[in-house]
């Protein structure tokens, strides 16, 4: 939408971001006056306000705010500054001319300089649409928009799960060529799980628009950033509003200490337990008890032989959950109790009793992690992968039929930390390696499908595939290695500072 505002020399729009619903109607305006050349009151007509936008059908006005400012360009080539100031019906700006005529007038005002298009820092309580001077006929200045735009709502609040959230930053992302830098907003604001905080960005409109939304918790050691990125792609239409509900929690926290105190130490965090490794193929049903030792601080597995014959050949498929079947404990078939019960449940009854899936959220918790014997230590050729499945068609969850197969379609694909943690330096060559898997950017399976991060996907299945290990001579006993601990992190940042003391 394209505004044109006629003001008294100059001219100024801006509005409260907390105010573009409920302030509806525009400031009553006195008529335009005279003005003493040296002494110069700028003042705008009410019928010309910022702009109107259509908000869920219904028609908000854009109004003046107290303290906005405005650039005042001179006949001199010098820049001035004119604030805004409320004077009861009135929104004014007086300014001193020294004598000379106006040139040009813009807004927002910033160091001088007139700006080419929608700012990209933003403050939480101002939207500033960018407006310059299209014309001026003796007294009278005419704006309009630099760049066309509309706006977009983020309607943030805390989720259910986790501690509540306090926000210092809001960005929203668009992957226009002209525009990849990310469009900030600060503010240090206390989330309610009940009601939403406003935050609303000027953006540039624009056709096949794809937003993303970055929520910023700094937790003091470094930043937490809760991320949401549209499936789809939106044309952008000037003068409109769009509305991105945000819900920000902890969903998707899921850390796992291996050992002998695993319910214990994992019980907060985790849905399931203990991981197991299966007797069989990575599909069998049944847990391998006779190759686990349980330690204070890990747990070492005994690879199994391929199969009779192949003894230079092992495999170990170390699972979380597979086909509603997880461990117990360490030391039974038992696969029907190993659950934390106050974890929310994605699905039915059945006769077992109630299914428990792992919970992922990779726009809050994206990296999974793990500390374990280095693969790559193992074996002249080896195959690690991880591989998962969401084929589930559950009650009021998407079907996520494309989310199944192995992370990145391929092997030996995981990032190593390479770095000194705790006094122990972690690299692709240690004894002991830390490695992790993007899942913001890894794609699953021969489609290349991502995880979308708008919500949980619940998966039935996840597993470590430490597979097809090979040794160019018959071993006298088969292999072990050890797993410390595995779990989601919001950053590597947050990683890092887990391993320091894990």
């Amino acid at each position: 939408m394209k505004k044109v505002f006629i003001l008294l020399s100059a001219a100024l729009v801006a509005f409260s971001c907390n105010k573009v619903v409920e302030n509806q109607s525009n400031i009553d305006e006195k008529p335009i006056v005279e003005s003493d050349v040296h002494d110069l009151t700028l003042k705008f007509d009410e019928s010309l306000t910022k702009a109107s936008l259509d908000i869920d059908g219904a028609t908000a006005t854009l109004n003046w705010k107290a303290g906005d400012v405005i650039g005042i360009k001179l006949s001199d080539d010098s820049v001035i500054s004119g604030t805004v100031s409320i004077d009861g019906d009135l929104a004014k700006v007086t300014v001193d001319l020294g004598g000379k005529t106006v040139s040009d007038v813009w807004f927002p005002y910033n160091g001088g300089t007139k700006p080419e298009g929608v700012p990209v820092a933003q403050s939480f309580d101002t939207i500033n649409v960018p407006l310059g001077m299209s014309s001026i006929d003796g007294s009278i200045v005419t704006l309009s928009s630099i760049e066309p735009w509309c706006l977009v709502r983020i309607s943030l609040k805390n989720g259910t799960r986790g501690a509540l959230k306090t926000i210092n930053q809001v960005k929203v992302k668009t992957n226009t060529a002209a525009h990849t830098t990310p469009f900030t907003i600060g503010k240090n604001q206390p989330l309610s799980t009940s009601e939403a905080v406003n935050f609303d960005f000027v953006i540039p409109a624009d056709d096949s628009a794809q937003l993303e939304v970055i929520v910023v918790e700094n937790t003091g050691s470094y930043n937490k950033e809760y991320r949401r990125k549209r499936s789809s792609t939106l044309d952008l239409v000037e003068g409109k509003t769009y509305s991105l509900p945000v819900e920000v929690d902890d969903t998707g926290k899921h850390r796992w200490v291996f050992g002998d105190n695993a319910a214990t130490s994992s019980e907060a965090d985790t849905p399931l337990y203990y991981w197991f490794q299966q007797k069989g193929d990575w599909n069998a049903d049944k847990v391998d008890v006779d190759n686990m030792v349980s330690h204070p601080d890990h747990v070492t597995y005994t690879m199994l032989e391929t199969s009779a014959g192949t003894a230079n050949n092992y495999r170990s498929n170390l699972t979380l959950i597979r086909d509603k079947k997880y461990a117990n404990n360490y030391s039974t078939e038992a696969v029907s109790t190993a659950r934390n019960t106050s974890f929310p449940v994605y699905g039915t009854l059945n006769a077992g009793g109630q299914i428990p899936f792992l919970a992922v959220h990779s726009g809050n918790y994206p990296i999974f992690a793990v500390k374990m014997s280095n693969p790559d230590n193992y074996g002249t050729g080896r195959h690690f992968r991880i591989r998962v499945d969401a084929r589930a068609n559950l009650d009021d969850v998407p079907l996520v039929e494309n989310c199944v197969d192995n992370l990145g379609n391929k092997d030996n694909i995981q990032t190593y930390i390479e770095k000194t943690i705790g006094g122990y330096a972690y690299s692709s060559t240690s004894d002991v390696a830390i490695m992790y898997y993007n899942l913001s950017n890894q794609v699953i399976g021969s489609k290349s499908v991502i995880i979308p991060n708008t919500r949980v996907v619940p998966f039935n299945s996840w597993q470590i595939r430490f597979i097809d290990v090979n040794y160019a001579a018959d071993q006298d006993s088969a292999p072990t290695y050890d797993v410390y601990w595995a779990g989601f992190f919001n950053s590597v940042n947050e990683l890092e500072e887990f391993a320091a003391s894990h």
